[in-house]
């Protein structure tokens, strides 16, 4: 439920037919690439996905410049968070909050903050355009928020809601 890499960073372990056996692919994976992995699988086309089977994936060179997306919408939070993740850098967009980036060779830990350095503003600048690539991050975030609060709303208030016997475990996904 955040975008540091002990939350974010899960490993995908796959196995069967045409996989490598004992293959550590270091291609960041995500997600969407679930999809495109299954129809992979059952021998049918995946174009126009944004995602790319795991199967192609665990064949090739490692690419490790390979961009991932994640993103967090909670009825618990303040807004939704979105990450982007390319190469040695991550970087976070928490709505409404300042972003943050991390270079992730250098400190793998996350506990240092780089994006207010002049010299690293273009990597800040590509890595936001490639999260509006994905998705309008205020315009998401706003949506989600309508619908949670909707469905707090909907189910006698947030009172009733916390003292319900059985709770509402989770957040509406956003639309695509």
């Amino acid at each position: 439920n955040c975008m540091y890499e002990p939350s974010a960073r899960i490993p995908m372990i796959i196995k069967g037919p045409g996989i490598p056996a004992g293959k550590t692919c270091r291609t960041p994976v995500s997600l969407i690439d679930i999809c495109p992995t299954v129809l992979d699988i059952a021998g049918k086309e995946s174009s126009g996905l944004q995602g790319r089977s795991l199967i192609q994936m665990a064949e090739a060179d490692d690419d490790m410049e390979r961009t991932v997306f994640s993103e967090f919408h909670s009825n618990g939070s303040h807004s939704s968070s979105f990450m982007i993740r390319k190469g040695k850098y991550k970087y976070i967009y928490p709505v409404g909050h300042p972003a943050v980036l991390f270079d992730l060779d250098e400190d793998p830990d996350e506990t240092r903050d780089i994006s207010g350095e002049e010299s690293l503003s273009s990597v800040v600048e590509g890595l936001h355009k490639e999260l509006l690539r994905y998705v309008d991050p205020e315009k998401l975030n706003e949506r989600v928020k309508a619908k949670q609060k909707k469905l707090i709303e909907d189910n006698g208030g947030l009172e009733k809601i916390l003292y319900k016997t059985k709770p509402i475990l989770a957040s509406p996904p956003p639309e695509v």
